[in-house]
């Protein structure tokens, strides 16, 4: 029984799709690759946990740089920003803190610099627990800080729930 051609050429094809899907997997499952995305996953933490620190200490000055802007826009513009991690840092701190979940969103990049050390094999903890116990206190946290801090510092540049905590 022979195929005719065009059945052959997509039979053929799906071979080639499969083999390329499966070396790709392989490829993920390389211990030396989960390191370095371990460690690209941890460094890329640590750098948005910088910027949103610098973000308690300048980003009264960045403000009003960033609010409202589009990210390409304050790259073009090329504005002095005070932020530690220039730009980048202050654009993704603002988006966080005061959009998001206030300084509860201190926990992202922390959950991130977790996730690398496990694909390094540094720690050995679970990724949906972690990811569980942290946005539980991420949503909780968001919503008292709100009810309290906002309260005392009433005149802050941080919104200290986020827009989380403020609705």
């Amino acid at each position: 029984l022979k195929l005719p051609s065009h059945m052959a050429k997509k039979t053929i094809q799906k071979k080639k799709n499969q083999n390329k899907v499966s070396s790709f997997i392989e490829f993920i499952k390389k211990e030396r690759t989960k390191f370095l995305i371990g460690v690209c996953l941890a460094f890329f933490g640590a750098y948005i946990l910088l910027g949103e620190i610098s973000f308690f200490v300048t980003g009264a000055a960045d403000q009003s740089k960033v609010v409202n802007k589009y990210f390409l826009d304050l790259i073009s513009q090329k504005q002095q920003i005070s932020n530690w991690t220039g730009v980048t840092g202050a654009f993704i701190a603002e988006k966080l803190i005061n959009q998001w979940f206030g300084i509860f969103s201190l926990l992202i990049p922390v959950y991130l610099i977790l996730m690398g050390l496990k694909l390094m094999r540094v720690m050995n903890i679970s990724a949906i627990r972690t990811f569980l116990l942290l946005a539980f206190a991420m949503i909780w946290g968001s919503i008292t800080s709100s009810f309290f801090l906002s309260r005392i510092f009433p005149d802050s540049h941080i919104i200290w729930g986020g827009a989380h905590g403020q609705y």
